[in-house]
């Protein structure tokens, strides 16, 4: 995984960036600031800074990590591991 921590205005320029470079989507925390898509060649970090540097984008950390549980699970699902799924239920009270 490359991930990057930016400047609240770069977030999506940088999401941009790194989801071109690794021909995956891009996960955002708006709240940290922090930018992360998965790879499949670590050769691409030194590809991710160039294009970032080539687009006049400043990162003040750019790192190629392993992915979190937690992160794994958010790029799957599109949200948070703690936040609780919606149920559904009918008028009779039983799960739909």
């Amino acid at each position: 995984m490359v991930e990057a921590r930016v400047d609240p205005k770069d977030v999506d320029a940088v999401a941009r960036i790194l989801a071109e470079v690794a021909g995956n989507p891009a996960s955002i925390d708006r709240d940290t600031q922090r930018v992360w898509v998965q790879v499949g060649d670590k050769s691409l970090l030194r590809t991710a800074s160039r294009r970032l540097d080539e687009a006049g984008v400043t990162v003040s950390e750019l790192a190629l990590r392993r992915p979190s549980l937690d992160e794994v699970f958010f790029a799957l699902t599109g949200r948070p591991a703690d936040e609780e799924p919606a149920v559904e239920f009918d008028m009779e009270g039983s799960n739909a």
